[in-house]
């Protein structure tokens, strides 16, 4: 008989994807890839470049950065909020 699966992580799978994070978190490997990619972003944001071109490199470098150590970043942008509007 095969047991079935849940979608939702059991607690010892989040403690231990928490444990696994917090240390790539915390290594000095990470940190130095960080400052690789502050550096590599600050080149990109020249006086000329447009806020989507600086925005769009900030995505690709630092999301790729993270993504490496296995953390998936979603930011919602550009939110909706609730507007009353009259005419």
């Amino acid at each position: 008989m095969i047991a079935a699966t849940s979608s939702v992580p059991s607690f010892a799978r989040r403690s231990l994807r928490q444990t696994i994070l917090r240390a790539a978190l915390n290594a000095p490997e990470f940190r130095r890839s960080l400052a690789e990619a502050a550096i590599e972003i600050h080149e990109l944001a020249k006086p000329t470049a447009t806020e989507a071109t600086i925005e769009g490199a900030f995505e690709r470098i630092l999301y790729a950065r993270l993504k490496d150590i296995g953390l998936e970043f979603h930011p919602e942008k550009q939110a909706s909020v609730e507007t009353k509007r009259h005419i």
